[in-house]
């Protein structure tokens, strides 16, 4: 438990009182699914820096929440962003936790394919992480996945790894 505390703890918010000293950062990575074919569908699963994993669905009122730009991800934003629906569906050990968190700093520095038309109404499926920006206190996108009507991928091996780990947890959430 210690080394996720000092890993993961480490890598805090930078907005005072958001986060205490030594604790997990409250958002780190996320799988989900939007469609605007047939009616708005927002849904997905997310796990904390603890290792919480949340199954969250939006409706249709909640289509703003997804407009916060990259930039200005807080965790105010994130906060609101996974808050409709939410529901606990299980944790992760710290030890992978705490490599779980190795593979993110590694893969913010992939290189990403470029962006492939594949389909259309298809929706798009994101894999992604987040990590806190201390110089502005922000949480920076790490995007590892996307997939649907338009595709790209970060090409770092841990990438890969993430993408995988979180397909195989959201496939869990559903059950």
């Amino acid at each position: 438990m210690t080394l996720l505390l000092v890993v993961v703890g480490g890598c805090r918010s930078a907005q005072a009182g958001t986060v205490a000293e030594g604790q997990a950062q409250p958002f780190f990575c996320e799988r989900s699914h939007t469609n605007h074919a047939w009616g708005y569908r927002h849904r997905g699963i997310y796990v904390d820096g603890a290792g919480g994993v949340f199954r969250y669905v939006h409706g249709t009122a909640d289509h703003r929440l997804l407009r916060v730009p990259a930039d200005s991800l807080t965790e105010q934003a994130l906060l609101a962003r996974y808050a409709p629906g939410r529901r606990p569906m299980g944790t992760v050990p710290a030890r992978q936790m705490a490599e779980r968190y190795r593979q993110v700093v590694a893969a913010s520095v992939g290189e990403l394919s470029e962006r492939v038309r594949r389909g259309a109404d298809m929706g798009t499926t994101v894999r992604r992480c987040y990590l806190p920006d201390a110089s502005t206190g922000v949480y920076r996108e790490v995007l590892l996945r996307q997939g649907g009507d338009w595709s790209r991928e970060n090409r770092a091996p841990a990438a890969a790894q993430l993408s995988a780990w979180l397909d195989s947890l959201a496939l869990r959430a559903i059950r």
